[in-house]
Formats: structure tokens, sequence, C-alpha cells
């Protein structure tokens, strides 16, 4: 349900705290070597979120039957947060777009980050588990579209800043 959700989110969340923290700390000792190369950090995170866009769209169906449910929340937030801070995608994603926003939009981009992330751990399992209680497949539907707009609306900035700032 959508209490397990948000505790699995619980760690997740809390782990991409631990790579903003990694990355930041990157940034700031790597900052005079990498800053006249930030337009291809742009271009990573356009590609990234290409990709994610296009996993967000093919993807939906995801198998139900992952193992052994975990009991109890503790362990269930220890699974959110080892699976974000060991997750290749995660740990790519901060490299590129989440290096290059640090860079760009600083503390504001960051505690903006933090708000949404608990935004979305405490709405969205609750959205996805009523609406697949109303119709499981528009409901996936809608998930697929509107997450797949997002993803491509950010590579696309990500593309245009690039562009903007290779030429």
């Amino acid at each position: 349900g959508w209490k397990r959700a948000f505790i699995f989110g619980i760690g997740n969340v809390i782990s991409d705290f631990v790579l903003m923290g990694a990355t930041i700390t990157l940034y700031e000792m790597l900052r005079s070597k990498i800053e006249g190369f930030l337009c291809y950090f742009y271009l990573a995170s356009a590609v990234i979120f290409a990709y994610l866009a296009f996993d967000a769209y093919k993807g939906g169906e995801h198998d139900k039957t992952e193992g052994k449910p975990i009991s109890g929340s503790f362990p269930l937030f220890l699974k959110g947060l080892t699976i974000g801070v060991v997750n290749p995608v995660q740990i790519t994603w901060w490299l590129t777009a989440g290096l290059a926003s640090i860079s760009m939009f600083g503390i504001p981009w960051m505690a903006g980050l933090a708000l949404s992330g608990m935004i979305w751990i405490s709405l969205f399992p609750k959205m996805v588990e009523t609406g697949c209680d109303y119709n499981s497949r528009l409901a996936t539907f809608i998930i697929k579209l509107v997450s797949t707009s997002i993803l491509l609306a950010f590579s696309a900035y990500f593309l245009l800043l690039f562009i903007i700032k290779y030429l």
C-alpha cells in the first residue's frame, strides 16, 4: 500500500541527500577544473533525462513478485536507502544533472529538491493506489504520459543550455 511506499520513499529521499552531499563535495573540490566543461555536463544531463523519459514511456508494468515482502518499517526504510545509494542511474543522475543544477542554482535548488521529494513520496503513492483502484490501465497511461513529458522537458532544457553555452 501507499504507507509502505512512503516509508521506502523516505529511505530513497535520504539517499538523495547522501548523494547530494557527495556531489557538492566533489563539485567544490573540482570547481576550478570543471568550470570550462560544464556545458558537457548539460549535454550529459539531457541524455540522462531522455533515457529516463524513454524508460518511463516503455515501463509501467513492473513485476509485482520481486520476492518476499519486507515486514517492518525500519527494514523497508533501509531497503529504500540502500537501493538509492547504490543505484547506478541515481548516481549517474547526480554526477550529471545534479552537478549541473548545483552549479547553476545552488542552495535554493537543493531546498526545492528536498521539498519536492517529500511531496512526491507523500502524494504519489496515494495517487497511484487511488488511480489503480479506479482504473488501473488509465492510471498507468496517465503516469507514463506525465512522467515522460516532464522528463523530456528537462532533457530539452539541458540540451538548450548546452547549445547556448557551447555555441
